[in-house]
């Protein structure tokens, strides 16, 4: 059916030389499709997609234009090209429809390989392009014995043409180390945190990467560094820096209390004498019955 329809199509073209481009594998392939049995079990066989370009860079190869060639295609696609794509019918017309664009948009010649060609399809040498053909063939074939898959050597490198370039930790490390004695040296003094980041890119004096200071990183530095030991499990720096002067603020309340003195009169005499609660802060009758509690 698929054969009559072709000639009718190619008829429409040129009625004189139908013969003269129906190809013996053509006609074979659009009579019988992909005979199966041609093949062994243990041998790959072509797949739809193949055969589908196949025969559009014939039809190209002899002037016939996608737009004549498209409703034959889909329907051969469709029906008899069909059982050998595990996709659904919508799925194989769009993958045609891609192949027709593709075949006709690009530089995809076609060649048959003669009696080799992949379909094992009919081929015999009173076909009118069997010697052209069969010469390109053969042409392929001595390039590919021809070719070369050694791989050329790499070219020796000098290393003394290439500068030796510290790390970046290796080019900061000595103004690390200043940054490192001057938190040791702050932390003493009882800076906040907070107010050591902005002194410290004031001073650029930088991370070990050569970066400004943020409260995270300063944070994570400073507990590297032993300003805040493992057992404070990550506290942080003010409860290192104010726990001597908190030490002496418990003496206070403790005392107090003995003494049966209020809430209230004990943190005004706290905060009027210059203490601070364990974090650096004012004390409140809120943060001293939480002490009381402990």
């Amino acid at each position: 059916m698929y054969l009559k329809k072709l000639i009718k199509l190619l008829k429409l073209i040129d009625r004189k030389n139908v013969s003269g481009i129906l190809y013996p594998c053509i006609e074979d392939l659009a009579q019988n499709g992909l005979s199966t049995e041609r093949f062994s079990a243990q041998e790959v066989t072509p797949t739809r997609q193949d055969i589908t370009q196949y025969l559009l860079a014939w039809f190209k190869s002899n002037g016939v234009d996608a737009d004549r060639c498209r409703e034959w295609i889909l329907e051969y696609s469709l029906d008899v090209l069909a059982p050998l794509s595990s996709g659904s019918l919508s799925k194989i017309r769009h993958s045609t429809k891609s192949n027709l664009k593709y075949i006709f948009s690009s530089e995809v010649q076609f060649e048959c390989d003669c009696k080799n060609n992949p379909f094992r399809a009919a081929c015999n040498k009173n076909c009118p392009v069997y010697h052209k053909m069969y010469a390109m063939y053969q042409k392929r074939k001595a390039d590919e014995a021809n070719q070369t898959y050694e791989v050329e050597p790499l070219p020796q490198i000098d290393p003394n043409e290439f500068e030796y370039r510290p790390s970046v930790k290796e080019k900061y490390k000595e103004q690390y180390a200043k940054t490192v004695k001057m938190m040791k040296q702050l932390s003493e003094k009882g800076m906040p945190l907070k107010d050591m980041v902005t002194y410290l890119n004031q001073k650029k004096l930088y991370s070990r990467t050569g970066v400004r200071w943020t409260y995270a990183n300063l944070r994570l530095d400073a507990r590297e560094n032993g300003l805040i030991g493992k057992s404070n499990k990550g506290v942080g720096i003010t409860k290192v820096m104010y726990r001597q002067q908190y030490e002496e603020a418990l003496k206070i309340i403790r005392r107090e209390r003995k003494k049966n003195t209020t809430a209230k009169q004990i943190v005004d005499l706290l905060n009027s004498s210059g203490y601070k609660s364990k974090t650096g802060k004012k004390w409140t009758t809120g943060i001293l019955w939480n002490e009381l509690k402990k």
